[in-house]
């Protein structure tokens, strides 16, 4: 893996403190201090050993994927390049002693295991619970469709029935309008 002088240079601030205060700096420093970059890019490879895969993230404004590599007792996060170069490294700091940083750094990856697992449970009865949905879905569906219709079939009754009392209504029409004529065929036909 290489490492980029960036990472070369959060590694040397955390050993020489304020020697090292800016980029420009750490340029000078480096040519000055060849032994010790050589020896710092072998122990920062060697404490790089020690830390596990954590995920995987959007590092910086480029928005290039990166893998995040964590080192809880050395209280490091290193950032790894799509590349594989390791691109920089952070303390772990929440403000606190160093023991309190560790303790909520253990905090937090108890809670994001904890998620983790939720989350392959979740995963493995999704499909169950997707199936029983879609089943529940289709038996709703096939509810409606029957009950549309059945509601086709009353309508459609109905309009019979509307159809019915029409011509009922209509026959009744019929019936007084024949009786009129035949009163008035009676009351035409005197002769004054």
């Amino acid at each position: 893996m290489n490492i980029t002088d960036h990472a070369l240079m959060r590694w040397a601030q955390r050993i020489e403190e304020d020697h090292i205060s800016s980029q420009v700096v750490f340029k000078d420093w480096k040519v000055l201090n060849p032994d010790k970059v050589i020896q710092y890019e072998k122990d920062l490879r060697e404490a790089f050993k020690r830390a596990e895969y954590l995920t995987e993230g959007v590092y910086d404004n480029k928005k290039q994927l990166s893998k995040f590599y964590i080192d809880k007792e050395g209280l490091l996060l290193y950032v790894v390049g799509k590349d594989g170069n390791m691109v920089t490294l952070y303390d772990i700091n929440f403000g606190m002693s160093r023991v309190r940083n560790k303790n909520i750094l253990v905090e937090i990856l108890g809670e994001i295991l904890e998620k983790e697992k939720e989350q392959q449970e979740f995963e493995k009865k999704k499909d169950e619970e997707k199936k029983e949905l879609e089943r529940k879905r289709k038996k709703k569906k096939k509810k409606k469709d029957e009950l549309r219709e059945k509601l086709g079939l009353l309508e459609s009754d109905q309009g019979l029935i509307n159809k019915q009392i029409e011509n009922t209504r209509n026959k009744g029409k019929v019936l007084d309008m024949h009786i009129k004529n035949t009163y008035r065929k009676i009351i035409k036909s005197i002769e004054f």
